[in-house]
Formats: C-alpha cells, structure tokens, sequence
C-alpha cells in the first residue's frame, strides 16, 4: 500500500547531508533516517524521480535540512556538522520567582541568575516573579542589562502562575522554543538545556511540559502548548493538557536520557 506524504515532511533529495551510493541515497550523515525509522510517529518513505532515489521524513520537519546555496555549504562536513548546530540552538526564556528573599542580601538571586546564563545556550530572555512588594529589585535589573540579556519584572500579589501566564504573553511575539520556571531557593543544574537539546533535537524527543509532581522549579513547557492550551487561565496548565490531550506529552525530568 502506497504512504501519502504529509504535508509536514521533509525531503532529503537535495540535502547536504544526504549520504548517497550513486544515485540512491543510503544514510543521513547526521544519524536521522534511524532514529526517524524508530520514532513513535515519524516515519521514513523512500520515494524516487527521475534523478535519484531518496528518502522523505514523514510527519518531521527536519531542523538539520540544509541544501545547496546555504552559505555554508563550501566547507567540509564537519564544519558544515558543527555549523548547523550552532544554528538551530533553541531560543528559550528563563521565569525566576524570588521566594524569601532578604531585602540586604541578594546572593543567592545572584547565583540563581549565575546558573541561568551559564546554560550551554544561555535564555534570550528573562522573566523575574517577585510576590513581595516591599523587596527592592531594581539592582536586578542594572545585573541583566550589564549582561545584555532582555528582561521583565512583575511584582504583585498575585498567584505566581498569574505572572507565568504574564510574563510569556509579553514574551510570545518574540522567536522562542520553551521556556522554564525557576525557584530562588533552589539550585538549577548546570546541564538542563544541554539535556533538553539532545533530548529534543538529537533525539526527537516530543514533550508539552517536563516537570517534577510537586513542583514549578525547573518545570520546562512547550511555547505552542502554553498558548494551545491557554496557558493557567482558568486551571494549571499541565492539568488541561492531561485532561484533554490523547498523546503522553506530560513528562518528568527522569524522561530526559
């Protein structure tokens, strides 16, 4: 029986990394036609014109896709490897609550801040959650623009999940994959946006929103999720997702390999 295409395919015909014996493509040298062929949902078609044989990723569109003319493409496959990489980084965005904080002592925000630009791809922008009223953060903000990081800061009594919801309708014009909440009073690891890349991008990893049971620190959600489901507005935003998603895409932090 013949597969129909989607219309959310990629086609490897004319892609660099299309690895061809003649003129029948037989690999990826990026790895992708295996890890497509053991994917849940994608799938590989070989299909064929009157050139070459070659392979369509059904329902994927390939980030890693680069053909002829892509301004790269006169250096040698390693550095187009490294290149291609460096490109499709995911743009995310960092939300921080302050919790506890002492109106003299700041170093613990410091370091939390410290952890969040020292991700392997650092967030384009960041969002700060102050609950407290009376705390002082305007120093926060000289720290963020010495580091030429775009910022936000909402201050207020309202829930922290309210100012989630705020923080990424202000944010959601701008290019960005995920974004991730943190505590202050909590450590963020080092390698959670390499973990989250590879998972991702390497891969194929889907996933709305990956976090732990009984907590925001770290909770990492899907930009089209947030906004398909809308967000907190009227219930917690992984409960709608559970509710009314017929695909497990709430994970936890144990899921990434």
């Amino acid at each position: 029986m013949e597969k129909k295409i989607s219309v959310v395919s990629t086609t490897c015909r004319d892609c660099l990394f299309a690895r061809y014996e003649g003129n029948t493509q037989v690999d990826c040298e990026l790895g992708k036609i295996d890890k497509i062929n053991n994917h849940p949902i994608y799938e590989t078609i070989e299909a064929m014109d009157e050139e070459k044989n070659f392979y369509v990723l059904n329902y994927h569109l390939c980030l890693h896709q680069r053909v002829p003319g892509w301004v790269h493409d006169n250096k040698s496959l390693d550095e187009m490897k490294s290149l291609v990489a460096e490109e499709i980084k995911m743009n995310w965005v960092a939300i921080l609550v302050l919790h506890d904080e002492s109106q003299n002592d700041m170093s613990r925000v410091e370091k939390r801040l410290e952890e969040i630009i020292s991700q392997g791809n650092p967030p384009k922008w960041i969002g700060i959650i102050n609950t407290d009223t009376d705390l002082d953060v305007y120093w926060i903000i000289n720290y963020l623009n010495e580091k030429g990081i775009r910022w936000s800061i909402e201050s207020g009594e309202e829930s922290v999940r309210h100012y989630i919801d705020v923080l990424v309708n202000k944010f959601k014009k701008n290019r960005f994959v995920f974004y991730s909440v943190f505590e202050s009073d909590k450590e963020i690891p080092s390698d959670l946006y390499d973990k989250l890349y590879d998972n991702v991008i390497e891969n194929l990893m889907q996933y709305s929103v990956i976090k732990q049971t009984d907590s925001l620190h770290c909770m990492i959600v899907n930009k089209v999720a947030h906004i398909k489901y809308g967000g907190n507005f009227t219930e917690d935003l992984e409960k709608k997702i559970k509710r009314e998603s017929s695909v497990g895409l709430l994970l936890s932090h144990e899921d990434l390999q």
